[in-house]
């Protein structure tokens, strides 16, 4: 059906998808003279909108018509028009579209010439290098960038005197992009390129000089080593370095592997250093191992010393290489081939080795250090190593016992299981050095020795390190959680050492108790020594007992039982009623009639401690025992009495 043109736009206008298809569609392929310029009007006017949803429909038809009215969109005034024609441009798959955007090379539009560039180097199309070369001569800055740019893509020989002279532009991204040209002829086959991009390493700036060596590794030519060679030790950029490495890597050959030995001895640059390790460590062995032996032979000792450390990495299995060590060992005196030679035999992983690494452990700190670790590398995770032998060999070296600790505590806890180890341990509870403590903390925690409990206990007391002082209280209180009965053992057996005990009536407040072990320590509580203390260690130890009891569900005649034949009866009755006039402990039920025959029973001490009882209780039944014990006892205890009562009747009209 065919459509008038004002219907056509109504339709272009509408809300319907549908409807604006079938009317661009309309408006595309009608041979009406009259709706053909509508199409160019849309694109000569200054509707966005429009634009827009024309270049959305030119998207969708892969036509050569429909390509060329995409690229007179992209030079179109209106910024967001241009980016909707690129999208529609990349959207559009007709074969031969690129060849319409060679006209927009020389457009007055920089935006739709550097798009066209961009989009025809990309494409592949030759055919815009003529255009181009035309156009270097009187590019500016951003133009010229978008020309090199497509030369690199586009790479041919006749470029290499045109963009000669961008070497020496003021500007670094200009010789970085140029180098990069140069590159890509010289990938190409074209080797008159490679002169050049060697003058590029003489650059000033590290960008440049990395990006000639990056261009060079390209082509592999083992004319470039002796650049490569002075370059990986001289250039003041670690980043340039680094891709010298890259380039000698190529070259598996006995002088790049020296040459790599010696800047793994040399370089200082972590990333440098990482490089060469990963280069070393990835070349093929049966070109390292022979190289590295040759070097065993001659140069200088850091470099031997880094040789020999290779070549056991490499050759683990190498009988040869364990006799050399071993001999080299034997005849020298120097404390650090020694180490080197030591580590050596190490990383071999050779247990023949086990007796002279061992004869090693008590001379010299740094000696014994690396002997230990040799020791360890070649035990690995074997359950027999003699680990109790290492920590008690005499005159071994702290750094070397921290490092038998570590290990035992990550790969050996099996081995702490023996009284000599535990014995051993609570030894090194009181070593002079800090990580020795903590270590064998850590590892005493690990079984909750009963045996090292008390050691622990009494190292907490002169621990001065805070680290160290929290794994000490962590472990003792994780022991008596185990076991909550050590906690009334301990404080018996240290009855007469009140710093201990205050820390152990501190600690228990951590721990959740047993009745019959709640009951025992509250006992101990109210017999000397610990009844003596008369601090507020002993009352909160108490009141916190008492509290835990109550959880439990023990009844305060229960709690009577336990401290009823106790000597110091009076001791217990005076803390309850301070806890009481505190606020500490309430009991909703004291059993008046059992304390009355305490009162009749007592002592004058006690008397007047069960009045001051009654008194703080807030009790209503406190009233009637406080009125019969005053007519009892008459005028002896009148004014206690009264006073208990008054408290009473302040505390809220006679009680709870």
């Amino acid at each position: 059906m065919k459509l008038s043109l004002p219907e056509i736009r109504k339709m272009i206008e509408g809300p319907s998808e549908d409807a604006r298809f079938s009317a661009w569609t309309e408006l595309y392929t009608s041979n009406d003279p009259e709706v053909l310029c509508e199409l160019d009007r849309i694109i000569a006017s200054n509707d966005p909108i429009l634009k827009i949803l024309l270049i959305r429909f030119l998207g969708r038809i892969d036509e050569a018509r429909a390509v060329s009215l995409l690229v007179r969109l992209l030079e179109d005034s209106n910024t967001v028009v241009v980016e909707a024609a690129k999208k529609g441009f990349e959207r559009n798959r007709f074969d031969l579209k690129f060849k319409f955007l060679l006209p927009l090379v020389e457009s007055s539009s920089k935006q739709a010439q550097y798009y066209s560039i961009e989009q025809l180097a990309l494409g592949g199309v030759m055919d815009v290098l003529d255009l181009l070369i035309v156009q270097l001569s009187r590019a500016d800055e951003p133009l010229l960038n978008q020309i090199l740019m497509a030369f690199r893509i586009l790479p041919e020989k006749r470029l290499i005197p045109l963009v000669l002279p961008f070497f020496n532009h003021s500007r670094e991204e200009i010789r970085y992009k140029t180098v990069h040209v140069l590159g890509a002829v010289y990938e190409m086959g074209h080797t008159s390129a490679r002169r050049h991009l060697l003058r590029a390493l003489k650059d000033p700036s590290p960008r440049i000089r990395q990006a000639s060596l990056w261009c060079l590794r390209r082509r592999k030519c083992w004319r470039d080593i002796k650049y490569l060679f002075s370059i990986s030790l001289r250039d003041p950029d670690p980043f340039v370095r680094q891709e010298s490495l890259s380039e000698m890597a190529l070259f598996p050959r006995y002088r790049v592997i020296r040459q790599l030995v010696k800047i793994l001895v040399s370089e200082k640059n972590r990333n440098v250093l990482l490089k060469g390790e990963g280069i070393v460590a990835g070349l093929a062995k049966e070109k390292l191992i022979p190289a590295l032996k040759k070097l065993l032979k001659g140069g200088s000792i850091a470099i031997r010393n880094r040789a020999m450390i290779l070549l056991a990495e490499n050759s683990k299995e190498s009988p040869f290489l364990y006799r050399y060590i071993v001999n080299q060992l034997k005849k020298t005196e120097d404390n650090r081939e020694q180490v080197v030679l030591i580590e050596a035999l190490g990383i071999l992983e050779n247990k023949k080795a086990i007796p002279l690494l061992e004869s090693y452990l008590s001379r010299d700190p740094l000696i014994s250090y690396v002997a230990i670790t040799a020791l360890l590398s070649v035990w690995k995770k074997d359950p027999n190593m003699p680990a109790l032998d290492y920590l008690q060999k005499k005159g071994l070296n702290p750094l070397a016992r921290q490092l038998i600790l570590r290990d035992i505590v990550r790969y050996r806890p099996a081995s702490l299981n023996t009284p000599e180890m535990e014995d051993c341990l609570v030894s090194l509870l009181q070593d002079v050095h800090l990580n020795v403590r903590y270590l064998a903390t850590q590892a005493l925690s690990l079984i909750q020795s009963q045996r090292a409990f008390e050691p622990m206990v009494i190292t907490l007391q002169a621990e001065s390190d805070p680290t160290t002082f929290k794994l000490l209280k962590q472990s003792v209180i994780a022991s008596v959680k185990q076991n909550p009965k050590l906690l009334v053992q301990t404080i018996t057996k240290f009855e007469d050492d009140q710093k201990i005990v205050k820390t152990l009536l501190e600690l228990m407040k951590e721990v959740i108790l047993d009745k019959e072990t709640a009951c025992q320590l509250l006992r101990s509580l109210f017999e000397p020594p610990l009844s003596l203390l008369g601090t507020s260690f002993h009352h909160d130890a108490m009141v916190f007992v008492l509290n835990h009891l109550a959880q439990k569900r023990i009844s305060f005649d229960e709690i009577l039982d336990v401290v009823e034949k106790s000597r110091e009866r009076i001791h217990f009755i005076t803390s309850i009623a301070k806890a009481y006039a505190r606020g500490d402990y309430f009991s909703s039920h004291l059993p008046f009639d059992r304390l009355k025959k305490w009162f009749d029973e007592g002592s004058s001490e006690e008397k007047e401690a069960l009045i001051e009882l009654f008194g703080a209780s807030q009790l209503k039944e406190a009233q009637s025992c406080l009125i019969a014990i005053s007519q009892q006892t008459g005028d002896a205890y009148r004014q206690k009495v009264s006073g208990a009562v008054n408290h009473l009747l302040a505390a809220g009209e006679g009680g709870r």
